[in-house]
């Protein structure tokens, strides 16, 4: 996916994406960071379709997303939202089929690669010994996976998530973003992810956008981009960038930044 020129504005007076340019490489996670109100949900959002931008495209395989229509879009992409609701008394199992709409007219049955591809999503995410529990008999960290399952069974090549780790605690965030990893690793999953936690980022990404005012400011590996001077610049705190042999680079918060 190529993001070019991408200006967006909610209500036409202030832009909240300011000329937004970038690169989604194949086959690698990408992750988009910045302060609250810098745009990030909000790209991720025009990226999928949610939003039309005023000026510029996200272009995926030579086509503006925004000419998509949303099922064929859907075969492509698959989304997981920061909150989800969902019926109180449906299924592990029933929200997961949901995911392949996309492949099926209205009115047909499931069939055996329906099926496939939603065992696939319920393995994947280790949710088969829950699939026949309801929805609102689960914790949140088992919630968040049986959404990411039911992305998973739209069986696309790529997948947004935006926060994927809000209200989860530190167990379960981690238990997210290792199958998130897992899922790009073992099944070559194009990831595009928004986060808060920079170690979290640095750590589970291959690339970072980093954005600032509805600007990315900086695109490149987390070894390359992270430094000190950044997080003074971007996030107003002053850090230290240690490194480790077992945990590699990471971030240790000194305090508010001067000025």
């Amino acid at each position: 996916m190529e993001l070019k020129g991408i200006t967006f504005s909610y209500d036409k007076k202030q832009d909240q994406l300011k000329g937004i340019s970038g690169t989604i490489e194949v086959g690698r996670i990408t992750t988009i960071i910045g302060p609250n109100g810098s745009g990030k949900s909000t790209l991720l959002g025009v990226m999928a379709r949610n939003f039309a931008p005023q000026s510029g495209a996200a272009v995926l395989d030579g086509k503006a997303v925004a000419s998509y229509h949303p099922k064929e879009l859907a075969r492509k992409l698959a989304v997981v939202h920061q909150q989800n609701d969902a019926p109180s008394d449906l299924t592990v199992e029933g929200l997961t089929a949901f995911g392949r709409l996309p492949h099926r007219s209205m009115w047909s049955q499931r069939g055996q690669e329906d099926e496939d591809a939603i065992e696939w999503a319920l393995e994947s995410t280790n949710l088969l010994g829950k699939r026949r529990q309801r929805i609102v008999e689960l914790s949140g960290g088992e919630r968040q996976r049986v959404w990411l399952a039911m992305a998973l069974a739209q069986k696309t090549p790529i997948l947004f998530l935006d926060e994927p780790t809000t209200f989860l605690d530190v167990y379960h965030q981690i238990e997210v973003l290792e199958l998130i990893r897992r899922l790009n690793v073992r099944d070559k999953l194009t990831i595009v992810m928004v986060l808060h936690d920079m170690n979290q980022a640095v750590r589970y990404s291959d690339k970072l956008i980093v954005m600032k005012d509805g600007q990315a400011m900086l695109e490149g590996a987390p070894q390359q981009i992270v430094t000190e001077q950044m997080m003074r610049e971007i996030y107003g705190v002053e850090v230290a960038i240690k490194h480790d042999e077992q945990t590699g680079m990471y971030i240790v918060p000194l305090g508010i930044g001067r000025g």
